[in-house]
């Protein structure tokens, strides 16, 4: 027949003083006071069969408050280090206005880190600089926003996830003369090109650009088809027309000849940033997808 197996014998929390029935020393100045209540008191972990817990040794009720206040208080995540956010300029998704960085996607990505409890900055720099900041394996505790995902992309980065769309295109100036209607057609044609952009990229690997003239951002980009260096440009209409009109160009010349694909903007964070970052900011995004906040945001920039 089984027997019960005895409990642990446990021993007490506090353990007295050699000659006190009471753990805490007596105040300074008591009539019975002696050497022995000069010592500190031991506070003992519960001692079992199975384990031994460490001895702390406390000199006043002040250090016992703040060791019982680690023990069971800790945080379970810790976000004190802040997440450096890149991106670049590329209004209207994101641009600098008055000083502020702005734009539909940076106001989205600001209101998904607020919603995490996440500290973060947002700094603009060249787009192929901030790719290669947060690709970098080494680094962690970085974002990149406006980002699209590829195959060759795919291990680069820990993906958070799509927040945004847009439709990417071949643009040409009105009475130009150009004519694309299909893929074909751009090899005909000298093409702006921005440095690191997917679509840029995937369009130049299957061979479907030609002549072509690379710059850092769009506005460079756009100025250069307005002085008709290029004969045709790849990005949003949207963002062109915008661009085009605050740097004093005719925004209504831009046209769109031929529709590429529909490309999503992505948040992405370095490899080496901890999971627990990532599903604070997966939980944050699909919460605002969900109740609405990102498309009142994309609404505000219509």
């Amino acid at each position: 027949m089984a027997t019960a197996e005895k409990p642990h014998r446990m021993l007490p929390l506090f353990r007295p003083v050699k000659g006190r029935s009471h753990p805490c020393p007596r105040r300074p100045g008591h009539p019975k006071r002696n050497q022995e209540s000069n010592k500190p008191l031991q506070i003992w972990g519960w001692i079992s069969r199975k384990a031994v817990y460490p001895v702390f040794r406390i000199r006043n009720v002040l250090q016992l408050l703040t060791v019982l206040a680690a023990l069971f208080c800790l945080p379970e995540i810790s976000f004190a280090e802040k997440i450096v956010v890149y991106s670049a300029d590329y209004p209207p998704y994101q641009m600098v206005h008055n000083g502020k960085l702005t734009g539909v996607n940076t106001e989205i990505v600001r209101a998904i880190f607020h919603n995490s409890g996440i500290p973060f900055e947002i700094k603009y720099v060249p787009w192929s600089r901030a790719q290669k900041i947060v690709g970098d394996d080494t680094l962690k505790n970085s974002a990149i926003y406006c980002l699209g995902r590829n195959e060759q992309r795919e291990q680069q980065y820990k993906w958070v996830g799509v927040y945004f769309y847009q439709k990417v295109s071949f643009l040409t100036l009105k009475n130009s003369g150009v004519r694309i209607n299909s893929l074909d057609d751009v090899k005909k044609y000298v093409t702006g090109l921005v440095r690191g952009d997917i679509m840029n990229q995937q369009l130049k690997s299957q061979g479907y650009i030609g002549k072509h003239e690379i710059v850092s951002d769009d506005i460079l980009n756009i100025k250069k088809l307005f002085k008709k260096r290029v004969q045709t440009i790849v990005t949003s209409l949207i963002a062109a027309k915008y661009i085009a009109k605050e740097n004093g160009l005719e925004a209504n010349q831009i046209e769109a000849q031929y529709d590429v694909a529909t490309v999503g903007f992505n948040l992405a964070l370095s490899k080496k940033t901890s999971d627990e970052i990532w599903s604070k900011l997966h939980v944050s995004l699909n919460i605002l997808l969900e109740n609405g906040t990102i498309e009142k945001i994309i609404d505000n920039w219509r």
